[in-house]
């Protein structure tokens, strides 16, 4: 026969370890932003992990130095936490674009102030000030044998490619 009592001593013991052991995680965290609290990163850990994945696969931070983070993948994603500005610096997004359904953008923020600052520690904090260089085990030839580059006439200040298409009802096919 089960006695309740030694298993709920059990099951509190159990999560108390778990407890100690998840708030005793050590963080690598670069020289740039060592003086960031333990605890921000913890909870921007955590907040990374449920919002982030629910897009895409959760991008580990040592994908990309700090100044990456903070100054080009975070303000892109914050619009799409529906924070479009943290500490008066407005974040780039497109929510003025007509072609856009008004609920792509969240209608209100996702996360508090406070927690998008913790997500921002977690990332900048814990990931390197720079990257290694590549390690290339063929050299990068230019060009291209079937076809030809052609820059566009105008430089932007945020280049994307909106639409391509190649026509194949046409000869010689565009």
């Amino acid at each position: 026969m089960i006695n309740l009592k030694n298993v709920s001593i059990v099951l509190i013991g159990c999560l108390f370890l778990t407890l100690v052991l998840f708030s005793c995680k050590e963080y690598n965290r670069n020289k740039s932003n060592a003086g960031v609290p333990t605890s921000s990163i913890l909870r921007g850990e955590v907040l990374a992990a449920k919002h982030c994945q629910t897009c895409h696969l959760f991008p580990e931070p040592a994908l990309l130095d700090a100044n990456t983070w903070n100054d080009g993948v975070l303000p892109v994603m914050g619009p799409h936490l529906g924070i479009f500005e943290f500490y008066f610096r407005p974040y780039p997004s497109a929510k003025k674009d007509k072609f856009l359904p008004p609920d792509f953008y969240p209608l209100k923020p996702l996360l508090e102030e406070n927690e998008w600052a913790d997500l921002i520690n977690y990332y900048i904090a814990t990931s390197p000030d720079s990257m290694l260089p590549q390690q290339r085990k063929e050299i990068l030839k230019w060009g291209l044998s079937l076809f030809q580059v052609q820059a566009p006439p105008r430089n932007y200040a945020t280049p994307a490619v909106s639409f391509i298409k190649i026509d194949s009802n046409s000869g010689p096919h565009q």
